[in-house]
């Protein structure tokens, strides 16, 4: 995500991080159908109010009891159990679709990925280089 957002000039990608972990944080994962923030904090995070007019802001808090609200994560949890196990076999089947054994012999011809280095002196760090 870093490498998309600063393009060309690599010198300045702390300047995006807060924008960057915001919607990291904020995103709904296809695995567990919720964003990090709520897993980790039981709540969505704050967005900007610039991204909404006063009418759809919504501070996401219920008036639940502890029991209640223990009850809720709970179940919280236990769908993101059954997404993430469900996930995992669609993953499991997906890279093994066609997977095949194959082992070159000596003298046969190959590919080779050739990788950038990376270059303090020019600014240049090679992990948020294009591919």
């Amino acid at each position: 995500m870093i490498a998309q957002f600063i393009g060309g000039d690599q010198r300045y990608w702390d300047d995006a991080l807060p924008e960057l972990t915001l919607a990291l944080n904020s995103s709904v994962s296809a695995s567990t159908g919720y964003s990090s923030a709520f897993i980790t904090q039981r709540r969505e995070p704050r967005l900007p109010k610039s991204l909404f007019d006063a009418q759809t802001i919504d501070t996401g808090q219920e008036a639940l009891s502890p029991m209640e609200k223990v009850t809720k994560i709970r179940e919280v949890f236990e769908i993101m159990r059954r997404k993430l196990e469900k996930a995992g076999q669609d993953q499991a089947r997906h890279y093994s679709l066609r997977r095949w054994q194959w082992k070159p012999a000596v003298g046969d011809k190959v590919w080779a990925k050739e990788r950038n280095l990376s270059n303090a002196a020019k600014g240049f760090a090679a992990k948020l280089a294009p591919r």
